[in-house]
């Protein structure tokens, strides 16, 4: 008999200094826990006269004993007679508190039951009122007992240029690129094989997304490398993505040149990453 077990407890800790007055949407000191919960969310307003529509997502710092919850942002129109959901899902380690980055463009609407995608318009970062998390046990292997706890959450502003820019090389640990991502900077993360001394522009530069092209090439330019990342500083189409570069091999690799560069003030490196998606 269902109606006989024990009844769901969820429980939602907010201090009176909850929000941080000199941070968008910030939220200090959130004890978010649940027994028996299969499913609930606990949500909280944005500051008075808050806005998210200059920037490009949010940044967290909690503690949620290796759990899966998601972030939810709702929406309000002018006319306050429409209420809008978006969730993005994000995962905590078993021990210690974690930072994680969970840019808007992560986000995706939600729908009430028998409701079609366009009944939800794409989220209008301007019109979001209220901010919070949500628990699912089908998310944790069934389990429905959780405690997230979040220490701060903070809106990352839109960055015109990358604040940091992280050389990755192939074969090596990517727990660098992760603690970048997430700490809130603005980041390039440029990724490429073996360096060697060969002058700059000696062959063709070739850029990759994410996770493609470095492992065809054994080396590759440090001095076009060197060139690639001081460009980057001045560019703004780099900004939080992440990109393989390599030169091309003697016997090109199959590729076909289709442009050159004949000025050293051309923006080439705009140009090459404009098609890689942020939040990479």
């Amino acid at each position: 008999n269902l109606s006989s077990g024990p009844k769901p407890k969820v429980g939602v800790h907010m201090p009176g200094d909850a929000i941080e007055g000199n941070e968008k949407g910030g939220l200090k000191g959130l004890i978010f826990q649940g027994t028996g919960a299969d499913f609930t969310e606990t949500s909280s307003p944005l500051p008075e006269g808050a806005s998210l529509a200059d920037c490009e997502g949010l940044v967290l710092n909690c503690h949620g004993k290796g759990k899966k919850f998601a972030v939810v942002l709702y929406t309000e129109t002018e006319e306050g007679k429409k209420r809008h959901g978006y969730i993005s899902e994000f995962s905590t380690p078993e021990t210690g508190y974690c930072t994680r980055r969970v840019p808007f463009s992560a986000f995706t609407r939600l729908r009430r039951p028998g409701a079609v995608e366009d009944d939800v318009p794409p989220l209008n970062l301007e019109n979001v009122t209220d901010i919070g998390f949500r628990y699912r046990s089908a998310w944790n292997d069934g389990d429905n007992n959780f405690t997230l706890r979040v220490d701060w959450v903070k809106a990352q502003m839109q960055t015109v240029h990358p604040d940091m820019i992280l050389v990755s090389y192939a074969g090596e640990k990517r727990a660098g690129e992760a603690h970048l991502r997430n700490s809130g900077l603005g980041y390039t993360i440029v990724r490429t094989p073996e360096l060697n001394t060969n002058p700059g522009f000696s062959s063709p530069l070739v850029f990759f997304p994410k996770g493609e092209g470095v492992e065809a090439a054994t080396t590759t330019s440090a001095a076009d490398v060197a060139d690639v990342c001081i460009r980057c500083l001045h560019s703004g189409e780099v900004c939080n993505k992440t990109f393989s570069l390599r030169n091309v091999n003697e016997d090109n690799d199959g590729f076909e040149l289709v442009a050159s560069i004949p000025s050293d003030k051309t923006d080439y490196v705009s140009t090459a990453v404009k098609r890689i998606d942020k939040n990479t």
